[in-house]
């Protein structure tokens, strides 16, 4: 399976080519909703730092999971997984409102810094399109929880299914997310009525 190119990456194009015979992508009937305008770049890095700003991707190989040359590429919960999860947070943001902003973290702080990088190139790459078009009526969520430790979805998306799930990530952060390393991101398509 080869990675996604994360600066120009289509979500139905990286499928079609990865995944030939297992979706058949065909025309929707379905009158799309235009690329969202009522976001600035700022609130989505701020947004995607303040929900993923404490994961980093698996580890391919022993050291400090802070040190990005132990980090897994090309493989789920693998850099790439993450930097496309990350899209898909701040594609999120653009229709629902209801996610936490946390502002750039202060020079001295490298460790944070580096986080926020990562996380406001995904916010970036996401701004001026659409990754996960919707039908009109339709909002992305997500869910990111520690697999089989604490909550696995929350009450509003008892009678929803993951549409796209990402990981297994490392969780340093906790925050509401046990810490640990098998931390998954779980995207669902809800009504705009919804939550």
């Amino acid at each position: 399976m080869r990675a996604p190119n994360p600066a120009r990456f289509r979500l139905s194009d990286w499928l079609a080519e990865n995944s030939p015979g297992r979706f058949r992508l065909v025309p929707s009937p379905l009158r799309l909703a235009p690329a969202r305008k009522n976001h600035t770049a700022a609130e989505l890095m701020m947004a995607v730092y303040a929900e993923t700003g404490g994961l980093f991707p698996k580890q391919s190989s022993p050291g400090s999971v802070y040190d990005p040359a132990t980090w897994a590429v090309g493989v789920l919960g693998g850099v790439n997984d993450l930097h496309l999860a990350r899209r898909l947070i701040a594609e999120t943001r653009k229709g629902n409102k209801s996610t936490h902003l946390i502002p750039k973290p202060g020079a001295a702080d490298r460790l944070a810094l580096r986080a926020w990088e990562a996380c406001s190139l995904a916010a970036l790459c996401t701004c001026d399109e659409a990754l996960f078009p919707l039908a009109n009526g339709e909002r992305l969520h997500f869910f990111i929880r520690q697999n089989g430790v604490g909550r696995q979805k929350a009450d509003y998306l008892a009678a929803y299914e993951p549409v796209l799930c990402f990981g297994p990530f490392v969780n340093v952060g906790g925050g509401d997310v046990p810490k640990g390393a098998a931390t998954f991101i779980d995207f669902y398509v809800l009504p705009a009525n919804g939550r």
